[in-house]
């Protein structure tokens, strides 16, 4: 006569590994669900609506790039909570470039309504100061735009503002 347990509702050594796949699965289909729904509801990242002018107008760019090279004008740029924007001019002689309009535009990488332009008032020396209102500590995008009578120049700089 052949013995049966009666306990028929043991279940085989390992019957759980198969749910170690599930569960992997599982995670990764969930990250990916979080990560397709942050990528389709955030930042488009569309920078213009005019973006087939700017491509067609692209020479124009390359030239005016190259007339403000032969400038040889130096800029040097300091921002700083207390003391706001300095931006010192000098010409290709090294002597510094007095009697210019210089404007500069304070973008704050992630935070468009930090945006803000300052026109920066001549102190002599080729030096040039405006009261920036920089609320945050670290990376500003500057955009110093310097008009004078020899010629324009567009300059684009990232500064770091100590915390």
């Amino acid at each position: 006569m052949i013995q049966r347990s009666a306990n028929l509702s043991i279940r085989p050594r390992g019957y759980w590994y198969p749910w170690i796949f599930v569960g992997f699965f599982g995670v990764i289909v969930l990250v990916n669900v979080v990560m397709v729904s942050l990528a389709v509801t955030s930042w488009s990242g569309l920078e213009t609506s005019d973006h087939f002018r700017k491509g067609v107008a692209y020479n124009g760019v390359l030239r005016a790039a190259e007339r403000q090279a032969a400038l040889g004008w130096t800029i040097e740029a300091s921002l700083k909570p207390a003391g706001g924007l300095s931006v010192g001019v000098t010409d290709a002689a090294g002597q510094p470039l007095d009697d210019a309009s210089v404007e500069a535009m304070l973008r704050r990488p992630g935070r468009r309504d930090l945006d803000v332009t300052v026109m920066l008032t001549g102190m002599g020396g080729g030096l040039y100061r405006a009261a920036a209102p920089v609320s945050e500590p670290g990376n500003w995008d500057v955009r110093i735009v310097i008009r004078h009578a020899a010629g324009t120049m567009l300059e684009n700089r990232r500064l770091w503002v100590a915390p």
